[in-house]
């Protein structure tokens, strides 16, 4: 990396890491409002219907379905982990790429064992086919490849799995950058993006003008294709960034992504593709950031608030979902009122959810991936190099 670039690696990294901080806060405002009611998305002639609830209720509903989507949390992968990489080129890939999805395996493979053998609620029961199969496929993990194992135990899984299959294309996409170049690249995942995105979702026009979304395939909008070009973005981004090539784009990219991210969220056969117009918007947010010329400063409270909920952001996204369905069912459903039953589900939520994903990151995700890799690191130091055998040159 250029040296002109370096006093602010720290401090613009902490802002890129708030990134996190603040789509974890999203997503549990958002799974607490699924939570309050299991289909939110009411649609009138095409479009959101603002008089299906109290229009707070409705706008808070409808922001978070546009800002806390996942895409943050691929964006930012894509760029930690294509960072990580550049850092260490001549390290060998497939270690590399071991060292990451393990780090994320193993927080995962104990929260699957806490809600899948331990928790009651959400517990599988393992002497059935059924339950065995579905745990099995937790284990791969595959199970975001089917309908019916995409939303079992514990709902948000589906975004580990996609993210763990994600890192294991890694190789693909650097193979495809070096051999046809980052922008084909970009432009071939926006298209299986958006295809994948498209083929989830059938729109059907009734006879009175309005439109009726029928989800044919959901695992499609929950699985690697309808994030490819999300997670290419960040690992882009942090390509160029590291070369110092990186162009700053204009504001006016950036307002036109996220109104055009808006309105696709509230018109329903747009609404499937509003994941893309976030990314977009996302990644040049990210563009912007790194691309300032003056000196990036620390963070201030507000925002080393959100830098820390991001190093407890995974403990948060695996534990949250099942604990918000277990408040909502046995305290916030006692109140008549939509938007108390919200802010009780959101709060007491969070309340709970922290200091849990905090324990959770300090005495088990820390610790144990240390362990895992440390004897991973030792077995491969171990193991005898093999030169590779090359066929012989004829003259």
């Amino acid at each position: 990396m250029p040296e002109n670039r370096r006093p602010a690696l720290a401090s613009r990294l902490a802002f890129i890491d708030c990134f996190r901080g603040i789509a974890i806060l999203g997503v549990l405002a958002y799974h607490a409002a699924l939570e309050v009611d299991h289909n939110p998305l009411h649609w009138r002639d095409g479009f959101w219907d603002w008089t299906a609830f109290d229009p707070i209720r409705s706008a808070f509903i409808v922001m978070l379905q546009w800002s806390s989507l996942p895409t943050l949390f691929f964006l930012t992968s894509g760029f930690v982990v294509h960072f990580a990489r550049q850092k260490r080129p001549d390290a060998p890939l497939g270690r590399f790429v071991l060292r990451r999805w393990v780090r994320l395996f193993v927080p995962y493979l104990v929260v699957l064992v806490l809600f899948g053998v331990l928790f009651p609620p959400t517990v599988v029961p393992l002497d059935t086919r059924y339950g065995l199969i579905n745990f099995v496929v937790h284990l791969a993990p595959v199970f975001n490849l089917h309908d019916e194992t995409l939303w079992s135990i514990n709902p948000s899984f589906w975004y580990v799995a996609t993210e763990l299959q994600l890192c294991l294309l890694y190789p693909l996409l650097l193979w495809a950058a070096a051999r046809v170049g980052w922008q084909r690249t970009l432009i071939a995942l926006f298209v299986v993006q958006v295809a994948a995105q498209l083929g989830c979702t059938v729109i059907e026009l009734g006879t009175e003008g309005s439109s009726e979304a029928t989800l044919g395939n959901l695992w499609l909008a929950r699985s690697a294709p309808s994030y490819c070009l999300s997670w290419a973005l960040g690992a882009w981004i942090a390509d160029r960034w590291h070369s110092g090539q990186l162009v700053r784009p204009p504001v006016s990219g950036l307002v036109a992504a996220a109104l055009a991210a808006l309105f696709l969220t509230v018109w329903q056969p747009g609404s499937v593709l509003a994941m893309t117009a976030v990314a977009l918007a996302g990644a040049s947010g990210l563009m912007l950031l790194l691309s300032r010329r003056s000196e990036a400063k620390a963070p201030g409270r507000v925002l080393a608030s959100v830098l820390w909920l991001s190093r407890i952001s995974l403990a948060m996204y695996l534990l949250n979902q099942p604990i918000l369905h277990f408040l909502q069912e046995h305290v916030a459903s006692g109140f008549a009122s939509p938007l108390a039953q919200l802010a009780i589900t959101f709060f007491g939520g969070a309340l709970v959810v922290v200091p849990l994903a905090w324990v959770f990151t300090q005495t088990v995700e820390t610790p144990l991936c240390r362990f895992v890799l440390a004897r991973i690191d030792g077995w491969l130091d171990r193991r005898p190099y093999v030169a590779p055998v090359r066929p012989p040159v004829r003259p």
